[in-house]
């Protein structure tokens, strides 16, 4: 009887391949989100800190962390910082030690598929004892017609100036490293308007926009970060004045693998105390033994 109504629900099965659309989830230990092949990790417990991978590839994990800000003079009037030619006005401001907030979600969907997500991880409580006002709000933004892309808008607010002849830079961390493993510093390859690390990569448009003015957005190498696991780069912006400034880079995976579509089959017994997730090519094997049992007993 048993072995009867095994069977009678291997022959009802319904099969489901791998989820489609995005699916995220936010908990104590920060934002996960799945789009595809694209898997990203967002934490705030030690600032802005990205992490992505490719779950088909699943071997290289690639980082982006948002670390440092400061106002500067860019002595060779180049529009770019270089620590050996220009002036760092006043310490920098760890980005790492205020409070940051997830807040923003919302969502598009089709025929019950998250299509799109957006999202924001702000600062709540300002810089002191530098920055006390200011406020940095990322928006980050994906779809799942570009699964392995995520556009992150910086939005920087109330910036106490020293100066009014100074530029402003913002210090990025960028690194990979094995799954599970410590994050290493990668050959960063630079061209216009982009930058790659592996299969990851960094991009932006030069155009940035504070009030009704627009400027532009340089960015260069700052060399390893001194615990020596990453590669710096900066940000480069004119001088914003009391104005709001806005930029919208993209990040992610140069190439990421197509999902493989995994049959599944599962089954329920009538008293809901055993549940069997086998694979669908497994099902004869499993019969089999199952014949074997009963044909035993009997």
């Amino acid at each position: 009887m048993a072995l009867s109504l095994i069977v009678f629900f291997l022959l009802i099965q319904a099969t489901m391949s791998a989820p489609e659309g995005i699916h995220y989830s936010l908990g104590l230990e920060g934002f996960e989100m799945t789009n595809g092949a694209f898997t990203l990790g967002m934490t705030d417990s030690d600032g802005p800190h990205y992490s992505f991978f490719d779950n088909v590839e699943n071997e290289t994990e690639y980082h982006i962390a948002i670390v440092h800000a400061f106002e500067y003079l860019d002595d060779d009037e180049n529009g770019i910082y270089e620590a050996s030619e220009d002036t760092m006005v006043n310490p920098s401001v760890n980005l790492q030690i205020s409070s940051w907030s997830f807040g923003g979600f919302a969502s598009e969907a089709e025929q019950g598929t998250t299509t799109s997500l957006q999202f924001n991880l702000s600062s709540i409580e300002g810089f002191a004892p530098h920055q006390p006002s200011l406020r940095i709000v990322i928006q980050n933004r994906i779809t799942a017609e570009n699964a392995n892309v995520l556009k992150f808008g910086l939005t920087i607010e109330e910036w106490s100036w020293s100066r009014g002849d100074s530029n402003f830079a913002i210090t990025m961390t960028i690194g990979s490293g094995a799954r599970g493993q410590q994050m290493q510093k990668p050959i960063v390859n630079p061209s216009s308007n982009n930058l790659t690390f592996g299969n990851g990569f960094f991009s932006y448009d030069s155009q940035i926009n504070y009030g009704m003015n627009q400027g532009v957005l340089n960015v260069s190498l700052g060399g390893a970060s001194p615990q020596g696991n990453s590669e710096q780069i900066y940000l480069c912006f004119p001088h914003f004045g009391e104005e709001t400034l806005e930029c919208d880079p993209i990040f992610g995976l140069i190439q990421s693998s197509p999902i493989p579509t995994t049959t599944q089959t599962t089954t329920q017994s009538l008293l809901d105390t055993e549940r069997f997730v086998l694979l669908a090519g497994g099902t004869t094997v499993i019969l089999l033994i199952l014949v074997l049992v009963q044909s035993r007993r009997n």
